[in-house]
């Protein structure tokens, strides 16, 4: 069960105390009466484990988890690449980054709106450039909407930002994950953060695979009747099975550049885990929810007889709930595909989540909404291309330009 511990304010911990935990983060495992220590306390335990790692971040625009993250594992070495939804908020980010004395680290940065296949590709294309293998990524962006609403590419919001962006963009940037798991003679790692909110408020039934095949997408999604808080609720439910299908199939794909006589299917190239950073009240995301839908859904959560796990629930600060994306980026011994919260490993998901034909299922829906929606993107792309052809005054390059050429040759 996930362990509940009461949140102070930020920890100070004693020289002797950081010591003792140092030398049990040395065999794998930290005090769980200690689970609520903050992000920089973390990674000092695990901080030679940071040095020369490169790190992609999404959602590290400053004030948030990612930020907080990216922080953190630069100040121990790390080489980040800060990835914020328009490139104003990458510069002060950057800027942030570069005044906390940590300019002798390489940082760098590009936006990247999840609400846009094209503003994804160019993300992925411009780290792709850099050449560098990624150990790291971790998907930290995410939305929380009031209302359902529509992304440019016909997707409900959260359900792209939150997850179907992510797993394209993760997709993108798998050769360089791979190449990382190859070099550094350990797995590469893929981070999702999910949410209580899959547990508490998805139907007991979980995703429908079946709608997502639907030839429309999402065209018509503001006249079904889930609401803006059960489309968040499932998005994080398929962060969660995405990192487990990661962890599935590097588990069993042979690498067919490598000999068969030295494949070993017990060290993956690539693993997926998911965590749970807690509940966050100073975060952007959560501002989003206005005082009445908060009642409407705690109205709801008693209504489904979940309401012990919410008690439970400790308000953290972000430096607190970045503990656990620093931990499952550094710890040795992280489990693929496994789902932690409070630097633990955590079994409050949704009973979907373990059941591994549905990973597969989200999978293979996943790539069908992508390429279509990509698809039609081209042909957008190749209609755009025809119009302004049609508009060029053709008759003088054929035959004005064309022929004064020939002439004064």
């Amino acid at each position: 069960m996930l362990i509940s511990v009461v949140i102070e304010s930020r920890n100070n911990f004693s020289r002797s105390k950081l010591l003792k935990i140092k030398r049990m983060a040395a065999f794998g495992s930290l005090p769980t009466t200690l689970n609520d220590m903050d992000a920089e306390t973390v990674g000092q335990c695990f901080s030679t484990k940071c040095d020369g790692k490169f790190v992609v971040i999404t959602g590290a625009s400053v004030g948030g988890l990612g930020f907080e993250t990216a922080r953190v594992l630069a100040k121990f070495g790390a080489e980040v690449f800060l990835c914020c939804r328009t490139q104003e908020e990458c510069d002060v980010a950057v800027q942030t980054l570069r005044d906390t004395n940590y300019c002798n680290n390489i940082i760098r940065s590009a936006p990247l709106d999840l609400a846009s296949f094209l503003s994804i590709q160019r993300c992925a294309y411009t780290i792709i450039a850099l050449n560098k293998p990624v150990d790291v990524l971790i998907n930290a962006a995410t939305t929380k909407e009031v209302e359902t609403k529509l992304s440019e590419d016909g997707f409900e919001l959260q359900w792209q930002i939150n997850y179907l962006g992510p797993f394209y963009f993760t997709d993108l940037l798998f050769p360089l994950l791979i190449r990382a798991g190859k070099v550094r003679d350990r797995p590469a790692r893929v981070l999702n953060l999910s949410s209580i909110m899959q547990y508490v408020y998805c139907a007991d039934e979980g995703l429908d695979f079946n709608a997502m095949f639907e030839s429309d997408d999402h065209q018509n999604i503001l006249a079904t009747k889930k609401d803006a808080v059960r489309w968040y609720a499932e998005s994080k439910l398929a962060m969660i099975m995405f990192a487990k299908e990661i962890s599935k199939q590097m588990r069993v794909e042979e690498d067919p550049d490598e000999d068969e006589e030295e494949y070993d299917p017990a060290f993956p190239k690539v693993i997926g885990v998911c965590l749970y950073p807690g509940v966050i009240p100073s975060t952007r995301v959560n501002h989003a929810i206005s005082p009445a839908k908060t009642i409407g859904l705690a109205m709801k959560v008693i209504a489904a007889g979940k309401t012990k796990v919410l008690r439970q629930e400790k308000h953290k600060t972000v430096a607190q709930g970045a503990a656990t994306i620093v931990y499952c980026a550094l710890h040795p011994t992280v489990r693929a595909g496994e789902h932690y919260a409070d630097c633990a490993l955590s079994n409050l998901v949704h009973d979907q989540a373990n059941d591994e034909s549905s990973w597969a299922k989200l999978w293979e829906a996943s790539q069908f909404q992508i390429q279509k929606r990509l698809k039609r993107i081209h042909e957008v792309q190749q209609s755009v291309e025809r119009i302004l052809s049609s508009d060029r005054p053709t008759s003088v390059s054929s035959t004005g330009t064309g022929s004064r050429r020939t002439n004064s040759t």
